[in-house]
């Protein structure tokens, strides 16, 4: 069958909205960035890091055996003295410390403070500590605060600077994708990767970095920061502070007005020409101004794992001849990491037969993060995080209106595939469409940094596409038998239905079940026919078997077998086969059967209590009785020559007829025998008699079903206890105590239609002795 081509359009519509609906919730954002942006690392796959990054790693090894100490902060401070001293001989462009110096060591800070004067190049750590503060109201508060290293020290170094991995607001791994630029508490504090890409910068050019960015203000809006009008009477660090105080100012202007980053790195251009600069430098000065205008939070471009990067641990740099002669231009980042690669050796710890030691880790990694390449400590992501702002690499996010924008376009065109292509050539042009997708993302990741979204067309539109497709194609081949399945539906269970569609069953087909019957009748129908208008009583009566329909076969799992005028007959199959196969297992049914008739019972005096409340004095309700039986009976279709009905047909549903006509003698609503309620622990039922149905050669024990036990009030169950009592007494034939004890039920239940009747038995001469039942002379 041909799909109308507005059809067609509609679908590729709605595939291509719920795609950017799912796009935009936090949880695939989180998905996006776990999964997809994994995917299209791995497909990239590892690279070398440019080398202006070098990682001097602080592991166990190098800590236990050169001070016999177990952590980083342990760990003399003269050896970061030595260390600084020598990247200052091999002229490091800048050295940060990933290590805070939190504590005061007179012993060890005065050489560690000379070699940091002496260097002009160091930054040092700055740390965020988390904070609960109590509010009046009896509340807390968390704020954020930095904690510097000894102030001394801090005051010589260029700067102190905080790096920090913020925490995202879903998340479904432990793996870091995002770094912050600048601080927490104010965006205007630079982080580790952005200090040091200003101190590189500051030392590879002096004071044209500054001049260049100066040149390249708004000639209108000049920066209020002159950094260097009094140069020549300032230090290394006070310049240093003059620069980023005005890059400060750079990101104040740009957060205002984002369109002032490019027309001032046209003006840096320029000023480079007119002044004779590199393009080295104006590429330094480019990047050091799109750092400054970068968002409070950025993603890492990794560029593979750990050993991606140019690093040697502390054991070695220490010994000299494992740093390179010449580190200029360089950035040497200095910091807690573990590198299981190394094998550390120990002269001056050697024995005279041996040669060297291998120096195993000792105790945990410290400072690990998950990634998409591994682990890496938090210092060899600072140097990627460097690395990327220094070459242009950090990755970009397409802007979520572009995003949602391509999202809808693939997921559009994935929906109309799928309906106009059918079969095999609609999974294989689904297939090639997400490779042209994948192929597009990688593309853009590897040559230009951005990074598309790829999660929810892979994950949710091209699938969500292919199998609505299909299944619209065998749907609408199928749509007339469906039509016709449904029409014949509304006459037989639709259970029935499908077993003769698809299993060939002969409409004269009969077998014998176990079951739980159930009849409803409505009290005064009769009445109700001759004084209501039949299309008024229609109407109600339509509403009344919507209600029974939907408790019944809804919530209960029964079938309406029949219904005839105001009476039908409700079936409860238990699971099994044949009668010589064994008894089945028909609890399950019978509990459904009560409570269907329960909550029927309810939900019927709910629909009366309302039509009599809207209709006023023209209001009628319709009231109804029950009656339960089980045992074996025959279902099937019933009838012939050419004409059948789908019933049942036995002693079973004639019983349960009897049992619903014996509410009237009762004055009960819900009746049924004990084959129905033996061993039901969830249904609370009290037995209201043994009675012999008229023409019925075996009396029956009748149960009334009270409530659902889980619903149950404790009064009802004291009553239904204290009813029992008093049957016991009528059956001894102790017929004052018997009757004194309904009375009493009577008056706390004026409504209790069966302490009312057995009331009335003890008035009147019991059965006859040995005779433990009620003879019935009415159907």
């Amino acid at each position: 069958m041909r799909i109308r081509p507005h059809t067609v359009l509609l679908f590729g519509f709605l595939v291509g909205a719920i795609g950017v609906g799912v796009m935009i919730l936090p949880f695939t954002a989180a998905l996006e960035e776990e999964v997809g942006l994994g995917w299209i690392f791995q497909l990239r796959g590892e690279r070398s890091a440019p080398a202006e990054a070098l990682v001097v790693g602080i592991d166990g090894p190098s800590a236990f055996h050169l001070d016999d100490v177990r952590t980083i902060n342990q760990l003399s401070r003269a050896r970061h003295a030595e260390l600084i001293r020598l990247l200052t001989e091999r002229n490091a462009a800048a050295i940060v410390i990933d290590v805070f110096f939190g504590t005061s060591r007179p012993d060890q800070d005065g050489r560690l403070l000379e070699q940091i004067q002496n260097a002009e190049r160091v930054v040092l750590l700055q740390r965020w500590n988390r904070q609960t503060l109590p509010l009046g109201d009896g509340s807390e508060a968390s704020i954020s605060r930095p904690e510097s290293p000894q102030y001394y020290l801090s005051d010589a170094a260029m700067g102190v600077a905080p790096f920090m991995l913020p925490l995202q607001r879903v998340r479904l791994s432990d793996r870091v994708h995002v770094y912050a630029n600048f601080g927490m508490a104010s965006e205007d504090v630079a982080t580790l990767p952005v200090s040091a890409l200003t101190l590189h910068a500051f030392t590879s050019m002096g004071e044209d970095a500054a001049r260049l960015i100066e040149a390249a203000f708004p000639i209108d809006e000049p920066p209020s920061n002159k950094a260097y009008g009094f140069a020549h009477t300032l230090a290394a660090r006070e310049k240093f502070a003059a620069l980023t105080a005005l890059l400060g100012e750079f990101r104040e202007r740009t957060r205002r007005s984002p369109a002032l980053l490019d027309a001032v790195l046209s003006r840096v251009r320029v000023a480079a020409g007119d002044a004779g600069g590199s393009d080295a430098n104006v590429a330094r000065v480019a990047a050091l101004l799109r750092a400054y205008a970068a968002p409070h939070n950025a993603l890492v471009n990794f560029y593979g794992g750990s050993a991606s990067l140019d690093r040697v641990p502390l054991f070695a740099a220490l010994r000299a001849d494992a740093l390179p002669d010449d580190l200029t231009g360089r950035v040497v980042f200095i910091g807690a990491a573990e590198f299981d690669d190394w094998v550390y050796t120990d002269p001056d710890r050697l024995s005279p037969a041996t040669e060297e030691i291998t120096i195993a880790p000792s105790g945990p990694p410290q400072d690990r993060h998950f990634t998409v390449f591994g682990t890496m400590s938090g210092v060899e992501i600072a140097a990627t995080a460097f690395l990327n702002l220094l070459h242009g690499d950090t990755l970009r996010r397409l802007d979520l209106r572009y995003a949602a924008a391509l999202v809808f376009v693939i997921g559009a065109l994935a929906g109309v595939i799928a309906l106009l292509v059918s079969g095999v050539r609609a999974i294989i042009a689904i297939v090639a469409l997400g490779a042209l997708v994948l192929a597009a993302a990688y593309y853009s990741f590897a040559n230009h940094n951005m990074w598309l979204p790829i999660t929810t067309p892979a994950l949710l539109q091209l699938p969500l596409a292919l199998l609505i497709g299909l299944t619209a194609q065998f749907v609408a081949s199928r749509r007339r038998e469906r039509n016709v399945t449904e029409a014949m539906s509304f006459y037989v269970p639709s259970d029935v239905v499908h077993r003769a569609g698809t299993q060939g069953r002969a409409p004269s087909e009969i077998e014998e079940r176990f079951a739980t019957c159930m009849v409803t009748d409505i009290e005064g129908y009769t009445r109700l026919s001759e004084t209501v208008p039949p299309l008024k009583l229609a109407t109600s009566m339509g509403q009344y078997w919507r209600i029974v329909n939907e408790v019944v076969e809804s919530a209960h799992h029964g079938r309406t077998i029949d219904i005839v005028a105001d009476s039908a007959m409700c079936v409860w199959e238990a699971p099994g086969g044949t009668r010589a196969q064994g008894d089945p297992d028909s609890l399950k049914s019978r509990q459904n059967a009560c409570l269907a008739a329960v909550d029927l019972s309810r939900a019927i005096d709910r629909f009366n209590k309302r039509k009599v409340a809207a209709a006023g004095d023209d209001g009628f309700a319709l009231p109804t009785r029950f009656g339960l039986h089980a045992g074996w009976t025959a279902v099937g279709a019933i009838g012939g020559g050419g004409h059948y009905d789908y019933g049942v047909v036995g002693d079973v549903p004639n019983t349960a007829s009897r049992v619903e006509g014996l509410n009237k003698i009762l004055g009960s609503r819900v009746l049924a025998t004990r084959s129905v309620t033996d061993n039901l622990s969830n249904i609370v039922s009290r037995p209201v008699g043994t009675f012999q149905f008229v023409n019925k050669s075996i009396p029956l024990e009748i149960h009334e079903i009270v409530s659902a036990r889980a619903t149950c009030e404790e009064k009802d169950v004291d009553a239904c206890a204290r009813f029992a009592n008093a049957m016991a007494a009528y059956w001894r034939r102790d017929l004052a105590a018997a009757g004194k004890e309904f009375a009493a039920l009577l008056d706390e239940n004026p409504n209790d239609g069966p302490a009312r009747y057995w009331l009335s038995r003890c008035h009147a001469p019991p059965p006859p002795e040995g005779e433990d039942f009620i003879r019935l002379d009415i159907k």
